[in-house]
């Protein structure tokens, strides 16, 4: 195995000891399980009512709908709804809808971010621990934290901007 394919491997393992430090110290496991909280709880909500109508229903793509109990047939707007579609689609491979799912989706984009963030910072600085460092601070920023394991489009929005970022510095 060649030198590059290690260092990502051992980089990949470290950043995934940091996220597993900080899911026992933020009890993850047990939040991943809970349903829409908080103050943007009705955000949380609207995301996970149109990926069960994508499930149900088989919405096209481009038409998120909500469960609404007024007049109208519930179709509304989302940020960047392929994500709720995902959602679904996974959920039909599972079976049944699971917040569980939904929140690893989603959960997933910020690792991902996290581990691209490393991976430039080590390689920008030369220093793998000051880039832990970085990385560890970005992790346990409370708002970051806290919305990351949340089906709200905000933590994957940020996540997409970080692995674009990191794009290009690869690119430049």
């Amino acid at each position: 195995m060649s030198n590059y394919k290690v260092r990502i491997l051992t980089d990949f393992l470290l950043v995934s000891v940091f996220f597993l430090i900080i899911f026992l110290l933020a009890d993850f496991f047990k939040v991943f399980e809970l349903l829409p909280r908080s103050i943007h709880q009705w955000r949380q909500c609207d995301g996970y009512s149109m990926a069960i109508n994508y499930f149900q229903d088989g919405s096209p793509l481009l038409e998120p709908k909500v469960h609404f109990l007024g007049n109208s047939d519930g179709k509304a707007v989302g940020e960047f709804p392929i994500l709720y579609f995902i959602d679904a689609q996974l959920w039909k491979l599972a079976g049944n809808p699971s917040i569980v799912i939904a929140r690893l989706f989603h959960f997933s984009f910020f690792f991902l971010a996290i581990f691209l963030v490393f991976r430039g910072l080590s390689d920008y600085l030369k220093n793998r621990f000051i880039a832990s460092i970085g990385v560890l601070l970005l992790m346990i920023s409370p708002v970051i934290l806290f919305y990351s394991n949340t089906t709200t489009p905000s933590v994957p929005a940020f996540s997409f901007v970080l692995i674009s970022w990191y794009t290009l510095y690869r690119y430049f």
